[in-house]
């Protein structure tokens, strides 16, 4: 079943769909060469619906590789969202949501501010089936964001570890196929 952890030759591996797969290269190259426990994590977090959160990189550097991650799940017949200024009254909060509804959220949390509670709520709700990819500088900045006792939840953290983002992906494919 895809998303379950086999072993296989006494190897643990991920089951993964022909979408998902696709993602191993976009990743891989945001992450780098050697990371592929990272990789691993975010190819998990897509098939398990968990928010992922790319940290070490400008905001406008990881929109393509999210805009991919969006293209290549579940997710991908429903919107792409992309918040750079998150409501604060409850009615716009819950029209975003609805707008966004099925879709991907993608949060810019590259600069300080606390996320309403009423938006965190929606985010992680069954009601509006939300994924949510955010940029931030550094986890700690995100989970600040989100609140106390985010700590404990399932995010998954993708660290940029290239030098130079465009050089790095000449030979990537963000489309889908």
């Amino acid at each position: 079943m895809v998303g379950d952890r086999l072993t296989v030759k006494g190897m643990m591996v991920l089951a993964l769909d022909e979408p998902t797969h696709q993602l191993i290269q976009p990743l891989t190259a945001y992450c780098g060469i050697g990371a592929q426990v990272d990789v691993d994590s975010g190819l998990a977090a897509l098939l398990w619906r968990r928010p992922i959160i790319l940290h070490g990189s400008r905001s406008e550097d990881v929109l393509k590789l999210a805009r991919t991650i969006h293209e290549h799940s579940i997710r991908k017949d429903f919107p792409f969202t992309q918040v750079n200024t998150v409501p604060t009254s409850d009615t716009a909060i819950e029209a975003l949501c609805t707008e966004a509804g099925c879709g991907t959220i993608f949060l810019d949390l590259t600069k300080p501010l606390k996320l309403p509670p009423t938006f965190i709520r929606h985010l992680f709700s069954d009601h509006f089936h939300l994924g949510t990819i955010a940029v931030a500088q550094g986890v700690e900045d995100a989970l600040r964001c989100f609140g106390p006792g985010m700590e404990f939840f399932p995010f998954c953290t993708l660290g940029f570890r290239r030098v130079g983002w465009h050089s790095s992906m000449h030979d990537v494919t963000f489309t889908k196929d």
